[in-house]
């Protein structure tokens, strides 16, 4: 189970393939909730606390997003908080944080690990919002404007990386720090 990072994220999203087209999860027709504003998006990071960190740049050789028609990938982010530190360390049960006591490796909790997962869905909606505002115009009320968040579709898929200990066996409550974000 060990990983050379703690997490990495994938992240598939999809976008109006054109300035114009509505998008099609959002006309009601399959029950979802009514369409996402910038500032309602804004309103519910505030409510949590949480803050959007400055977009990061590829840690290795790889691009943290792709487009591929109205497909956005994301790849390759880092529990890196907004101070710039990166969350780091082994997720472990309670039993080998408690053995193992103030040592040379770094055990996480699994809220510590939750934590960080939090910190990689907001480097994905960080690096998600400067791709649209510099590279998306939308058509609205007869004017264009630059993209943002609100103009996600869906998110198609979450994947991560959780670096555990052998015997660390809840990799999904972990994950569920992204996956609360988002």
């Amino acid at each position: 189970h060990n990983h050379p990072s703690t997490f990495t994220s994938a992240r598939k999203t999809s976008l109006p393939s054109t300035p114009n087209e509505s998008h099609p999860l959002r006309d009601g027709s399959h029950n979802h909730p009514a369409p996402n504003t910038m500032s309602l998006i804004q309103s519910r990071l505030d409510e949590h606390n949480l803050t959007l960190p400055p977009p990061g740049a590829p840690k290795a050789n790889y691009q943290l997003i792709h487009r591929d028609g109205n497909v956005l990938y994301l790849s390759g982010h880092l529990p890196i908080r907004a101070d710039g530190s990166m969350v780091i360390g082994c997720c472990a049960p309670p039993s080998v944080i408690e053995a193992a006591g103030e040592g040379i490796t770094k055990y996480l909790t699994t809220e510590e690990g939750y934590e960080g997962a939090k910190h990689c869905a907001l480097n994905l909606l960080s690096t998600l919002q400067s791709y649209l505002s510099e590279h998306v115009t939308v058509a609205e009320g007869g004017k264009r404007r630059a993209g943002d968040l609100s103009d996600i579709a869906k998110v198609v898929k979450l994947f991560g990386i959780v670096r555990s200990h052998d015997d660390f066996v809840e990799q999904h409550l972990v994950m569920n720090g992204a996956s609360d974000v988002l």
